[in-house]
């Protein structure tokens, strides 16, 4: 049996500012379906919506940093297909390089 290889991803874990729900976004993965050239789109996972894509300045502005206590059940259902790197804060260059 090959053993399986999965991918190092940057995550943050944020929660809506309205309410408890809490999402994931992957702010160095470019959602596939951009079809704002103007907005950041970036792949994102909720328990509400499964996986998908998020405008990133939106959720930023929306949410806060979510603790561990709340998004600990989606960080070990993401850990099942990806080896996450749990971020605070992204790379200005980084993000720029990626989303231009």
């Amino acid at each position: 049996m090959s053993e399986e290889t999965y991918p190092d991803v940057s995550v943050m874990f944020r929660k809506w500012k309205t309410c408890e729900d809490v999402i994931a976004i992957f702010p160095y993965v470019p959602h596939k379906d951009c079809s704002h050239p103007s907005e950041i789109l970036v792949d994102a996972y909720s328990e509400s919506e499964g996986y998908g894509g998020a405008d990133f300045e939106y959720v930023m502005k929306n949410t806060v940093p979510a603790c561990e206590e709340i998004y600990r059940e989606m960080k070990v259902y993401l850990e099942t297909n990806y080896i996450l790197e749990i971020i605070e804060e992204v790379d200005e260059t980084r993000m720029k390089s990626i989303h231009s």
